[in-house]
């Protein structure tokens, strides 16, 4: 639907549903010349169609916002056997902007994760991604721990350089 005067330019998008045997969305936002906010909620109700040996129910909620310096993402996922992912995210519009990146994963013991990766014992298992930079300097910390004791951590560091050459150096513990 357009807007008319008064309310901007653009173009509203109210909600778009679908639904199918398993599969259940909604996407609802609106778009003016200020800048877009965009909710998705989604949900499936056999992940095990989709990935042999994780059956059960996983739904994910967000939403996109633009904003002065950029996109802003946040998403939440939750997964069979009590699997947690969130994201919140920036990407800026232009190259020089500040970019970030907030990514926490997390499961009991005996979750989806650590029976995929068949790791003994199936621990319970955290991931943590945070960074920040521009697009040509971006650097972040990351950390892995299973059964509550650290396995990996260190820094990742992704550049461009002036010929346009990416450099990438990961040093890890």
């Amino acid at each position: 639907e357009r807007e008319g005067a008064g309310g901007g330019t653009g173009v509203k998008v109210r909600k778009l549903t679908v639904k199918g045997e398993s599969l259940d969305a909604d996407i609802a936002g609106t778009r003016r010349s200020a800048g877009s906010d965009v909710t998705l909620r989604a949900g499936l109700d056999d992940l095990g169609r989709l990935i042999p040996g994780l059956p059960g129910p996983v739904s994910a909620a967000g939403r996109l916002m633009q904003q002065s310096e950029g996109w802003r993402a946040t998403l939440t996922v939750e997964a069979p056997g009590g699997a947690r992912a969130e994201l919140d995210a920036l990407v800026p519009l232009n190259a020089r902007a500040r970019a970030r990146l907030d990514l926490s994963v997390s499961e009991p013991a005996g979750g989806p994760i650590s029976t995929l990766l068949r790791l003994p014992n199936r621990p319970a298992l955290t991931l943590r991604v945070t960074g920040d930079g521009t697009l040509r300097d971006f650097a972040g910390n990351l950390g892995l721990a299973t059964g509550g004791t650290d396995r990996v951590s260190g820094t990742l560091r992704l550049q461009t350089g002036d010929d346009g050459e990416e450099r990438k150096s990961t040093p890890l513990n």
